[in-house]
C-alpha cells in the first residue's frame, strides 16, 4: 500500500511541474523573440511589460514553489493537492499576465493615430 501512494505521490509532482514548466519554457522564448520588438516601439514602459522583461530571473520561482510545497508541506496527505493547485493556478495566472504584457503594448500602438 505504502509503495502505490508513493508513486502517486510522484506522478501528483510530475503533474503539477508540468505546467509550471512549460510556461517557463514558452515565457523564456517570447521574451527572447519579443524584447527587441518591444524596446523597438517603446513598448517597454508599460508597468506589466516591463515586469515581465525582467521575468527571466524569475522563471525558476513557479517550478521550485511547487517542488517546495509538495517537499515541505506539514501534511503529507495535502501536499500533493496543494502542489497541484500552485501548479496549474500559478501558471494560469502568469501566462494570463503574460498575454496582457505582450500584447499591451501592441494594441496600444494601434489605438495611436
Amino acid at each position: 500500500m505504502q509503495k502505490s501512494s508513493t508513486r502517486r505521490n510522484g506522478l501528483v509532482l510530475v503533474v503539477a511541474l508540468l505546467p509550471a514548466l512549460a510556461l517557463a519554457g514558452v515565457l523564456h522564448w517570447l521574451l527572447s523573440t519579443y524584447s527587441a520588438m518591444l524596446a523597438g516601439f517603446d513598448g517597454a514602459s508599460y508597468l506589466p511589460t516591463r515586469v515581465l522583461l525582467a521575468w527571466p530571473y524569475w522563471l525558476p520561482l513557479l517550478p521550485l514553489a511547487v517542488i517546495a510545497l509538495w517537499g515541505f508541506w506539514p501534511r503529507p496527505e495535502h501536499r500533493a493537492t496543494f502542489a497541484v493547485i500552485v501548479g496549474y493556478f500559478g501558471s494560469v495566472s502568469i501566462f494570463v499576465f503574460g498575454l496582457v504584457a505582450i500584447y499591451w503594448p501592441v494594441y496600444q500602438l494601434g489605438a495611436t493615430p
